[in-house]
């Protein structure tokens, strides 16, 4: 008996909802559905454009239905009658938010009774996107379900706002670096696209969801294609084929403030910067440990990575300069004055001359204007 019922009350409001989708003049549930894209026929804006907002706006009627304990009570808050409880004065919502596919009463109107708020009036518009009502649309809509209020002017009006949320490109990466991963990408890998606009609006934080298929991936030339569907799973997808590349990135010292021409680098000077390996140049420098303590032959920008040939040893000893000269021997150590020919840094040989024999000797240079002179011949190094 009670299944009965509840048959007969499904297919009451099944019948309720095809009377509201029969366009009827400027009935109220057609002017509540406007076109909201170029290109969009009207039809698919109205009540009834898919079986799942049906469905969806069905149920409402039997939920009201069952509230009510019968049909009657269904219709009884459809029509605003005797039977669907005393109703106050209802006051206009200027602007509401909504999230589910169909507007009811109370989304547009405060002081109702519960059954009269949640009963359904029309289709809400795509997700992201806003429905402006006119004053004679809300007066048609107050009149035709027993709702006490009417316009105060021509120019009130209600909006109406589904809340929308967005899949963009970042969704987009992070399926495809999952995928990616599965494939054998390196962890500290990068991913690029070709696509630059990749965009959809759902209706709920559970629908924003990519589909990734048909995905091939070519490690050696790090580039690969796959299917994109955003978002999944609906019947709004939209499949997208995408192209891109992987890059594997490295952690690249820099310099974080600009260096004139012989300025030595300190550690303070070391920041770091994350480069696509495949950018690098092969002298770049990626050991900080041969930055430090070298001086620069120019000018070098701050945030740039360093080359080799940037840099070299700072000079201990400049040419003309006083330099301590030092002979070691097994037996002793000898120390004298002598005069550097020549620039030298730390582990290089220059020319000194000896200031007490006027003898020139060649020397290894040991610290700020200190040398080794060495018994054995050498060849003078070049810089």
């Amino acid at each position: 008996m009670i299944r009965s019922m509840l048959q007969s009350t499904r297919v009451s409001a099944v019948a309720l909802c095809l009377v509201l989708l029969v366009p009827v003049g400027a009935a109220a549930n057609e002017i509540a559905l406007p076109a909201t894209g170029a290109g969009r026929a009207p039809a698919d804006t109205r009540m009834g454009a898919g079986s799942t907002d049906i469905a969806a706006f069905a149920d409402a009627l039997v939920d009201v239905a069952q509230r009510t304990n019968s049909t009657v009570g269904a219709v009884a808050a459809l029509g605003g009658i005797p039977g669907a409880g005393g109703v106050g004065r209802a006051a206009l919502r200027p602007e509401t938010m909504i999230e589910q596919p169909y507007m009811v009463l109370g989304d547009l109107f405060v002081g109702l009774p519960v059954e009269l708020s949640a009963v359904p009036i029309g289709y809400a518009p795509p997700p992201g996107e806003r429905m402006v009502l006119d004053a004679r649309y809300l007066n048609d809509l107050a009149v035709e379900y027993g709702v006490p209020w009417e316009a105060p002017s021509r120019f009130v009006r209600a909006v109406v706002e589904r809340r929308g949320y967005d899949i963009g490109r970042s969704h987009v990466l992070e399926a495809l670096r999952d995928h990616l991963l599965e494939a054998g990408m390196s962890p500290n890998a990068e991913v690029d696209i070709s696509a630059l606009n990749i965009h959809a609006t759902v209706g709920s934080p559970d629908q924003v969801r990519v589909e990734v298929r048909d995905l091939y991936y070519d490690s050696r030339a790090g580039r690969f294609s796959a299917r994109v569907d955003v978002p999944s799973g609906g019947g709004s997808a939209r499949t997208v084929r995408l192209t891109g590349s992987v890059h594997v990135a490295v952690d690249v010292p820099v310099l974080n403030r600009p260096l004139r021409s012989g300025m030595v680098v300190t550690e303070d000077d070391i920041g770091w910067d994350t480069m696509r390996q495949g950018d690098l140049r092969p002298d770049i420098l990626l050991d900080p440990h041969d930055l430090i303590g070298k001086a620069t032959r120019r000018g070098i920008q701050a945030g740039q990575p360093v080359r080799a040939s940037q840099v070299t040893p700072p000079e201990m000893v400049s040419r003309n300069a006083p330099v301590t000269m030092t002979l070691e021997t097994p037996f002793m150590t000898v120390t004298a004055r002598g005069r550097a020919l020549e620039d030298g840094a730390i582990g290089e040989t220059v020319r000194v001359a000896n200031l007490g024999s006027g003898t020139e000797v060649l020397a290894v240079v040991s610290g700020r204007n200190a040398v080794r002179v060495r018994t054995e011949p050498m060849p003078v190094a070049t810089r």
